[in-house]
């Protein structure tokens, strides 16, 4: 792997933990975070971790934080399935997962 790559998906992770830290105190900073992040994973072709992955908006690209700009459920009605809910755009996600 180039070593440019494994420079930006270190950034990647550590931007997103900044993030995650620094929301509750200050969102807007927090938001800026996860929009670098996402420029960075785009620019040099790296996945952002599927731990981070979900926490993120498919449809607005707005960095979530559970409680605050995104509620989350867990559903077991058919197949079992988390929805994410975004608080500022209104769209719903769904994940499986096995019980």
């Amino acid at each position: 792997m180039c070593d440019r790559r494994k420079i930006a998906r270190e950034r990647i992770r550590i931007l997103l933990e900044l993030a995650d830290r620094v929301y509750p105190v200050r969102p807007d900073l927090a938001i800026r975070y996860g929009e670098i992040a996402r420029t960075l994973s785009i620019r040099h072709r790296v996945k952002i971790p599927r731990k981070w992955k979900y926490r993120f908006c498919k449809k607005c690209k707005m960095f979530l934080y559970p409680g605050i700009t995104a509620k989350i459920r867990l559903r077991k009605r058919g197949c079992s399935h988390v929805v994410v809910h975004c608080m500022l755009c209104g769209s719903i996600t769904r994940y499986p997962y096995k019980p």
